[in-house]
């Protein structure tokens, strides 16, 4: 299981240098097959944080912090009650939400696809 959770997280990093986004979408529902939810959030989480700080670091443009102050804020309100959530939810019912949301982002990011391309 540890050789799949490598793998999974090297592809859904690359993803992420990649496209910018996808880290956890990518590799959060793929690494609850082999893994409990505590360790594959606090994993992705980590992961995250130095991959996302690699990518600022990268970027010659400056930080526009009227969007990052709102977005940390909002995040460090929902990070107790995204916690708490995650504690009191079965793993059955979190590996259903994860694969209905990998869809519901896929086709929205196909028809979001098609408008682009019919502009």
């Amino acid at each position: 299981t540890l050789l799949a959770f490598f793998a999974i997280s090297f592809f859904a990093s690359f993803y992420q240098a990649l496209t910018g986004f996808g880290l956890g979408l990518v590799g959060i529902p793929l690494a609850l097959l082999f893994l409990d939810k505590f360790t594959v959030v606090m994993a992705f989480a980590v992961i995250g944080v130095i991959i996302n700080g690699y990518m600022v670091k990268k970027i010659d443009e400056p930080i526009n912090w009227r969007i990052v102050v709102p977005l940390s804020i909002g995040g460090l309100i929902g990070a107790p009650f995204g916690i708490w959530l995650l504690i009191i939810t079965p793993i059955s019912i979190v590996k259903i939400v994860a694969g209905t949301l990998v869809i519901l982002f896929i086709f929205l990011i196909i028809f979001q696809k098609k408008e682009w391309q019919s502009d």
